[in-house]
């Protein structure tokens, strides 16, 4: 399991970047379509995986090296959870940037993850 949880972060790295060019090529557009919700959710979904991964683990008594990885993990779930909670009434664009913004952040924060191992 420690191999799974080490091998993801790369995967989820790149699954966010993605997520902020899709992102920010809909609000270049003054778009906030759907799909961007779903890819969302799914990258949640990727990461709360990962992060039960990594709580099975300091249950088994191989947690994190460093304090500042639980720390990352929660942030990391949390910068993709604000854009979801924005209202229907913002415009479009400002979802979209938001989206972007928090994705490259999130991909910031999970490469500092798997440095910090």
């Amino acid at each position: 399991m420690t191999g799974l949880h080490a091998a993801a972060w790369p995967l989820l790295g790149v699954a966010l970047l993605g997520l902020a060019g899709v992102s920010a090529t809909a609000a270049m557009r003054n778009r906030a379509p759907a799909t961007l919700e779903l890819l969302r959710r799914g990258a949640l979904v990727l990461l709360v995986g990962q992060a039960a991964i990594g709580l099975a683990l300091a249950v088994r008594g191989s947690g994190p090296s460093e304090l500042l990885h639980w720390i990352y993990g929660v942030v990391v779930i949390a910068v993709l959870l604000v854009p979801g909670a924005m209202t229907e009434d913002r415009p479009p664009a400002a979802r979209s940037w938001a989206l972007a913004a928090g994705s490259v952040v999130g991909a910031i924060l999970v490469w500092r993850l798997g440095a910090s191992g």
